[in-house]
């Protein structure tokens, strides 16, 4: 059975626009794996460690045939093959993959937390899932996203950047 799964991808190193197209581009290689989905990319404020670059980041929305700890892993492999080191919590990065829910599924594992328990926190998630899906009721806030996205305390800056329709992005074919 396909799970539908929204991702969030952010970057604040180097060629972020390029980092974020290139993770799209390993994302469509994962086999079972299809992009449904792209929200437009906003720039936005560090959240956390306040003292580096300012992140583009993107949601997108995707079918997938496997396990949600696989797909962490083969999330994982591209972040490391793209060149990611994990030295600081919330510290620059060249890209970041977070899987932010999975349908109905919630999951408490130390390396797997599903919902994202930090969604609620985050307009630089919210905007860009409310763009996509709006009226998503995600499991575990029992609200959908636009309810969260109005309630968030969360006051750092995200603004449109650029279209999704700039990303090179071609479906697989079937």
């Amino acid at each position: 059975m396909r799970h539908r799964v929204f991702l969030g991808l952010g970057s604040n190193i180097g060629d972020r626009f390029k980092h974020i197209s290139q993770a799209l581009h390993h994302i469509q290689k994962i086999p079972t794996c299809e992009i449904q989905t792209i929200s437009s990319i906003y720039e936005t404020e560090p959240v956390g460690l306040k003292e580096q670059n300012n992140f583009l980041n993107i949601v997108i929305e995707i079918y997938v045939l496997m396990a949600p700890t696989l797909l962490l892993t083969k999330l994982q492999n591209i972040e490391n093959e793209m060149g990611r080191i994990r030295f600081k919590k919330w510290g620059p990065r060249i890209i970041d993959i977070d899987i932010l829910c999975w349908e109905n599924l919630e999951i408490y594992e130390i390396d797997l937390i599903i919902p994202h328990p930090e969604i609620p926190h985050r307009k630089f998630v919210l905007i860009p899932l409310a763009e996509i899906e709006p009226n998503y009721k995600i499991t575990g806030f029992d609200k959908d996203v636009k309810t969260l996205l109005e309630q968030t305390t969360d006051n750092s800056k995200v603004d449109l950047y650029k279209t999704s329709d700039s990303f090179i992005y071609k479906p697989k074919e079937d």
